[in-house]
């Protein structure tokens, strides 16, 4: 685990409307109703978020009612459905049951809830003609919730080889929030609509990075355009399975065709990759630099390397590197491999940005969680800071308190964890915060 030490140290739309809001705020957004490869997504797009921040009298903000698919009825099944922001299709079936929904947003938190930190959101069910025709009082839902920022500039790193602080690129940044899948069974009483949600969504910070002051005001008026999406599952489908679909699109999306006949192949490549066991790799520039940030920012003339046919690796095993570099060729990892070398090929990955390739590990690595190498998941989740690899050793915590809480190993993790990583440990809210009205 030294590349784990080595991470700690280094760590200790197309349909247009109008939402309404307590003080009749209107404003135009977007919406889109997707099935997807799970039962049902929502997407509800805010343009100019800022201007909802901005104005502090408002109190919360509704997205346009939208039906889904009864989870207790089976779904059809998706035909190649892709999601898009702009000239979206979508189809609901026709001879379903369909519930109907809205989203209630708290731009500046729940203020009965006494939050002021984060925003706050809620699925808030509308009993439709059939239910009460049908004198349906009640309904049980499964979804998650899901935040990302829609980036509209771009900032060149200067001779960086991690642009990870200093580059905003254009497309979307998936924004840390409270992601747990929630259950509900919503019971209808009078006009009044049943919600639930999470009290503590995302914080403000996360929201507008560098530009709050310490009362959390707006410093600048930058426009920020928010994507958020509820994920409806049904009882037989994983939100982990679901995660892993989206990202086959989106690695499919953004590498084109699988280029495995090119790899590894001194025909069709132009540098050397050579390591100290004194194996070689044969690549290609312009694969890898149109694959990665890490290896264009290598190739394009700011670096030493990028002038070399001969480039020698250091500190990394060849067989990890060759993982790696395969991935970037072909969009797939291959199976069978040890935790050990998951973790070691995802250090690799989270150091050279290349983030589809770190998702594909950590959904590997979620499936893998036991007495054997919970801490190790928990210390690498801390080192990264990534929410999944965190909150999965942590419900495994959670659920074995009393058989871990005096082992060796929950003192290595005492022992790693800086004074933030310890309070999350101990705390309840580290598993979220939900509520209803």
């Amino acid at each position: 685990m030294d590349k784990l030490k080595k991470l700690i140290r280094k760590t200790s739309i197309s349909n247009k409307g109008n939402r309404i809001g307590s003080s009749h705020y209107q404003r135009e957004t977007e919406r889109t109703s997707v099935n997807t490869s799970g039962p049902f997504t929502y997407t509800w797009i805010v343009k100019n978020f800022q201007d909802l921040y901005d104005q502090k009298c408002l109190e919360y903000y509704y997205s346009d009612p939208f039906t889904s698919p009864s989870t207790n009825e089976q779904v059809g099944t998706n035909e190649n459905l892709i999601e898009t922001i702009e000239n979206t299709s979508f189809t609901i079936p026709t001879n379903k049951i369909e519930h109907k929904w809205r989203l209630l947003l708290y731009p500046h938190g729940h203020r009965s809830k006494k939050v002021k930190t984060h925003i706050s959101l809620y699925l808030s069910a509308i009993q439709s003609q059939f239910e009460k025709e049908n004198n349906i009082k009640t309904r049980t839902s499964r979804w998650r919730f899901e935040i990302l920022r829609m980036n509209n500039e771009i900032e060149k790193p200067k001779n960086s080889r991690k642009s990870t602080n200093s580059t905003v690129t254009t497309g979307l940044s998936r924004l840390n929030c409270y992601r747990n899948v929630l259950e509900k069974q919503f019971i209808f009483n009078n006009d009044k609509e049943p919600t639930w949600g999470s009290v503590k969504f995302c914080e403000f910070e996360t929201i507008f990075p560098n530009n709050l002051d310490s009362k959390f005001n707006l410093i600048r008026m930058e426009k920020v355009d928010l994507i958020i999406r509820v994920h409806y599952f049904d009882e037989n489908y994983s939100a982990i399975n679901y995660d892993l679909e989206i990202l086959k699109i989106d690695i499919s999306l953004k590498f084109g065709p699988r280029l495995e006949e090119y790899f590894d192949n001194e025909k069709f490549s132009d540098v050397i990759f050579k390591f100290d066991c004194g194996s070689q790799l044969y690549v290609s520039r312009l694969v890898l630099a149109s694959r990665s940030i890490y290896f264009k920012t290598m190739f394009n003339g700011e670096w030493i390397e990028s002038k070399s046919l001969a480039i020698r690796i250091k500190d990394v095993e060849y067989k990890i590197f060759k993982i790696i570099v395969y991935f970037l060729y072909t969009g797939i990892l291959e199976d069978g491999l040890t935790f050990d070398t998951l973790v070691k090929i995802y250090a690799e990955a989270d150091m050279r940005e290349i983030d589809e390739l770190a998702k594909v590990i950590i959904s590997r690595v979620l499936e893998m969680v036991n007495k054997d190498n919970w801490d190790d998941v928990l210390l690498l989740g801390w080192a990264t800071d990534n929410y999944w690899l965190k909150d999965q050793a942590l419900m495994y915590i959670h659920s074995r308190w009393e058989e871990l809480k005096d082992t060796e190993r929950m003192k290595k993790v005492l022992m790693f964890g800086n004074e933030k990583c310890i309070q999350e440990l101990m705390n309840d809210r580290c598993f979220g915060i939900v509520n209803e009205l």
